[in-house]
C-alpha cells in the first residue's frame, strides 16, 4: 500500500510544472527575456561566474561601471561608479537549474547629480526566476529576476523587480547542472517592467467604461429606433 502511494506521488510530481522554470516547446530551458528598462547599471567583463555541482552553488562577482537613468545623450551621459563598487549574485540551483534560493547585492558610490550622492548598499533582492541559454560555443547567456528588498537606490525601480542580463564569455557551461562550470561575467542590471504593472487597475476601469458606453449607446439607439418605428406604424 505504501509503495502504491509513493508511486502515485512521484507520478503527480512529474506532472506538476515547477515554479520559476522557463521552458521551450520542446521542454528545454530558455531565457526569461526580462526586457530591462531604466535605470540601467552596467557591469564589466572582469567579473567571474562559477558553479559547483555538488552544492548547486552559483556565484557571480563583478564590478559595476555606470548608471544610466534615461537614454544616453549629451544631456544624460552614463554616470560612472566610484572605485570599490561590487555586484554579487549568489544562488542555489537544483539539478535542473531551477533556483531554490538566492540573492543579489549592489554596493558602491555614485553621484546622481540633482538626485544626490549615494553610497554603500545600493540595491538588494531575492531571486524569483533564472534562465539560461547554452550557445554551444564559448559564450553563453543567463538572465535573472529578483524581488527588491532594500538599498539606497530602491526608489529608482519605481515598484518594479530587478532584472539582470548576463553574458559569460570563455564559458564552460554545456547545459548541464550536474557538472561544474565557469566563465567571465558582464552585463546589465535594470528594472523588469512587466513584473509589477501599475496599469492593471486602469485597464479594468477602462474596460468597464467601454462596456458602459457601449451599453448606453446600444440601449438608446435601439429604444429610440424601435419606439419611433412602432408609433409611426400604429398611427398610420
Amino acid at each position: 500500500m505504501k509503495s502504491t502511494r509513493l508511486l502515485l506521488a512521484l507520478m503527480l510530481a512529474t506532472m506538476i510544472p515547477l515554479a520559476g522554470v522557463t521552458q521551450d516547446q520542446d521542454g528545454s530551458r530558455a531565457l526569461l527575456d526580462v526586457g530591462l528598462e531604466f535605470p540601467l547599471v552596467t557591469f564589466n567583463n572582469d567579473g567571474m561566474l562559477a558553479y559547483e555541482a555538488a552544492s548547486g552553488s552559483l556565484s557571480i562577482n563583478a564590478t559595476p561601471l555606470a548608471v544610466l537613468l534615461q537614454p544616453a545623450g549629451p544631456a544624460s551621459p552614463p554616470i560612472s561608479f566610484g572605485p570599490g563598487g561590487s555586484l554579487s549574485i549568489s544562488a542555489i540551483l537544483d539539478p535542473l537549474g531551477v533556483p531554490v534560493a538566492g540573492s543579489i547585492s549592489v554596493s558602491g558610490d555614485v553621484d546622481l547629480g540633482a538626485l544626490g550622492l549615494y553610497s554603500g548598499v545600493l540595491m538588494t533582492g531575492e531571486i524569483v526566476a533564472f534562465g539560461f541559454e547554452d550557445s554551444g560555443g564559448p559564450t553563453d547567456l543567463y538572465d535573472f529576476e529578483f524581488v527588491p528588498t532594500g538599498g539606497a537606490l530602491l526608489f529608482a525601480l519605481n515598484g518594479g523587480n530587478i532584472g539582470v542580463e548576463l553574458t559569460s564569455e570563455s564559458s564552460s557551461f554545456e547545459g548541464d547542472f550536474m557538472a561544474d562550470f565557469g566563465g567571465e561575467a558582464k552585463g546589465t542590471l535594470g528594472r523588469v517592467g512587466e513584473s509589477v504593472d501599475p496599469c492593471v487597475d486602469d485597464d479594468d476601469d477602462d474596460s468597464s467604461d467601454d462596456d458602459s458606453s457601449d451599453d448606453g449607446d446600444d440601449d438608446s439607439s435601439d429604444d429610440g429606433d424601435d419606439d419611433s418605428s412602432d408609433d409611426g406604424d400604429d398611427d398610420s
